[in-house]
């Protein structure tokens, strides 16, 4: 196998996963809705922003992917700016509230306010995301979820 075929299964491989865990999140608050119908409109109202929520992630998914595939990955292209890690770890794990409910997972976040840090929001979402939906996956039900962070002085 060609080096450019090992670099396509590598990227529709990373593709795969990174379109994968939007679609999760969609798929658990359509069946949180179908399942309890007991949810009074407000809930449905806070399930179906956060569905829109994560579709808006696919849609951003989809034109990276195809911004990937047209132009070599630089460093560059990235916006980085200072960013509130807690609230950013926060809008994550809050996109995956139908699935911690559904199994019954207590998470925590150990990240100070003040806890600041230079990136791209839009990548460190993606590693956010990815690290929590596999924490989800490769964990029993019920396990609790702890996501610390702190400032290490050199």
């Amino acid at each position: 196998m060609s080096e450019l075929d090992h670099l396509k299964d590598a990227f529709l491989t990373t593709a795969s996963h990174e379109l994968r865990t939007p679609l999760t999140i969609v798929q658990g608050y359509l069946e949180l809705l179908g399942e309890m119908e007991h949810f009074d409109a407000k809930t449905r109202g806070e399930f179906l922003n956060k569905a829109r929520r994560a579709c808006d992630e696919l849609v951003l998914l989809q034109a990276n992917i195809m911004d990937a595939s047209r132009i070599q990955f630089e460093a560059s292209s990235l916006i980085n700016r200072s960013l509130a890690l807690k609230e950013i770890c926060t809008a994550v794990i809050d996109l995956f509230a139908p699935i911690i409910l559904q199994q019954q997972r207590q998470v925590t976040v150990n990240i100070p306010d003040s806890l600041v840090v230079w990136a791209d929001e839009t990548r460190l979402k993606q590693v956010l995301r990815n690290l929590f939906a596999n924490a989800l996956r490769y964990s029993t039900r019920e396990t609790p979820i702890c996501i610390t962070a702190t400032v290490e002085e050199q």
